[in-house]
C-alpha cells in the first residue's frame, strides 16, 4: 500500500513537471512567434514527449492558452494580494495595486493578448471547464482585492460615494483602465504610435489619478509625493519583480 501511493506521488510530480515544462516552452513558442502561428503539433515536435502525451495534459490548443492563462493569472493574484497589504493610505494602496499590474504587463506579455481570444464564445468553448472556471475564479480574486480597498476607503473615510455610485462602479473603472492600456499597449500599439503615446504606463498613472480625483478620493493628487510613494512600493513590496521588470515608466 505505501510503495503504491509512493508510486503514484512520484507519477502526479512528473506529469506536473511535465506539464509546466510543456507551458514554458509553449509561452516562449507564442512569444516569438505569435498566437496565430502556434499550435499543437509544433509543440509536441519542439518535445521528446508524443503528441498522445501532450494531449494527456491539454485538450485542445485553446486548453492550453487557457492553462497559461491561469498560471499568469495565479501570480497575478499573488502580485495583489502584497499589494493590499502595502502600509499607505488607501489611495497609496491603489497605487500599489496598479504598480503590480505594471509589472505584470511587463513580466507577462502575451496575457493579455490570450485574454482576449479567451473571452471569445468559440474560443471559450474548446477549452476545458475546469481551466475556464479556474479563470474565472482567479479574476474574481483579483475583483475582490480592489474591491477591499474600496471598501476600507469609505470605511476610513477617504472616500465618499453618492447614491447613484456604487463601490462596483468604481472598480469595474479601475480595471476598466488598466485592462484597456494593457490591451492596447500588447495588442494595439500602433493606436500609441498614432496618438504619439511614448510612455503609456506613465499615461494610465496620469489617468488613474485623474479618476481618483474626481471621485474625491483622499489624499488628493497634489497632496502627497506619488514618486516617494511608488518608489517605497517598488523596494518594500516588489523588489524582485521590479529587477526583473526593469525601468517601468
Amino acid at each position: 500500500m505505501i510503495d503504491d501511493m509512493k508510486t503514484r506521488s512520484r507519477r502526479e510530480r512528473e506529469f506536473q513537471q511535465r506539464e509546466v515544462e510543456f507551458l514554458d516552452l509553449a509561452r516562449r513558442m507564442i512569444t516569438e512567434g505569435g498566437l496565430a502561428n502556434f499550435n499543437m503539433d509544433r509543440l509536441a515536435e519542439a518535445t521528446e514527449y508524443s503528441k498522445g502525451t501532450l494531449y494527456q495534459h491539454f485538450g485542445s490548443k485553446e486548453d492550453l492558452v487557457s492553462a497559461l492563462a491561469v498560471q499568469s493569472l495565479t501570480r497575478r493574484v499573488s502580485w495583489f494580494e502584497r499589494a493590499v497589504r502595502f502600509g499607505g493610505s488607501t489611495r497609496e494602496r491603489i497605487q500599489a495595486l496598479t504598480v503590480a499590474e505594471e509589472i505584470f504587463v511587463t513580466l507577462q506579455p502575451q496575457h493579455f493578448r490570450s485574454e482576449l481570444l479567451i473571452k471569445v464564445d468559440d474560443f471559450a468553448s474548446r477549452a476545458s471547464a475546469e481551466r475556464r472556471a479556474e479563470i474565472e475564479t482567479l479574476e474574481t480574486r483579483c475583483f475582490g482585492l480592489m474591491r477591499l480597498v474600496v471598501d476600507d476607503a469609505m470605511r476610513v473615510g477617504d472616500l465618499a460615494l453618492p447614491p447613484h455610485r456604487t463601490v462596483g462602479d468604481v472598480v469595474i473603472g479601475l480595471v476598466s483602465l488598466h485592462v484597456g492600456m494593457f490591451t492596447v499597449i500588447n495588442s494595439m500599439p500602433e493606436l500609441l504610435r498614432q496618438a504619439n503615446v511614448t510612455h503609456p504606463l506613465r499615461a494610465l498613472r496620469d489617468h488613474i489619478a485623474v479618476h481618483l480625483d474626481g471621485l474625491g478620493w483622499r489624499p488628493l493628487a497634489h497632496q502627497y509625493n506619488h514618486a516617494s510613494t511608488r518608489q517605497r512600493i517598488l523596494n518594500e513590496v516588489f523588489p524582485e519583480e521590479s529587477q526583473q521588470a526593469g525601468c517601468l515608466d
